[in-house]
């Protein structure tokens, strides 16, 4: 991310286009975070998943965001399918490494706000026991200040 924030890398060029499509692809949310997280943040973000790496301890951001990527996944392959059977659900969440359910397929088919991402934090926020708006405002500071979807 550091490396297309310092390139400028914008969707004017198909290549640059393809590059960032492969990296949303990959990285469901990588794009919002690339646009919400200033250059420095990105870098510090950076130094401290090569020290975790290394064998500190991750942050508790570097956890919620691997679980935000796996469940975001999973919501937009539900959006794909809107009607899953449960050996569907079960594909979804093998191939996601998301756990998903009726209620989660429920959700996304009828976001909260209308929004996929309230839908994903939502869960996120039951998954791992922090309030949706701090996960929120940890993983993509607002850009536009308070939201409704976001206070939840």
């Amino acid at each position: 991310m550091a490396e297309l924030r310092a390139a400028h890398i914008t969707d004017e060029k198909p290549e640059d286009r393809a590059r960032l499509r492969a990296l949303a692809r990959e990285f469901p949310g990588a794009l919002r975070e690339l646009d919400s997280l200033a250059a420095d943040e990105i870098d510090r973000r950076a130094l401290s998943l090569e020290q975790a790496a290394a064998g500190l301890a991750p942050e508790a951001w570097m956890v919620w965001m691997c679980h935000y990527h796996a469940l975001m996944r999973a919501a937009l392959l539900l959006r794909a399918r809107p009607s899953v059977s449960p050996a569907g659900l079960a594909e979804i969440a093998a191939e996601t490494g998301a756990p998903v359910d009726d209620a989660f397929a429920a959700q996304v088919a009828r976001p909260p706000h209308g929004r996929l991402m309230a839908a994903v934090f939502d869960r996120l926020s039951l998954e791992l026991g922090a309030p949706a708006r701090v996960l929120w405002d940890t993983l993509f500071p607002s850009r536009k200040g308070p939201r409704g979807y976001r206070q939840r």
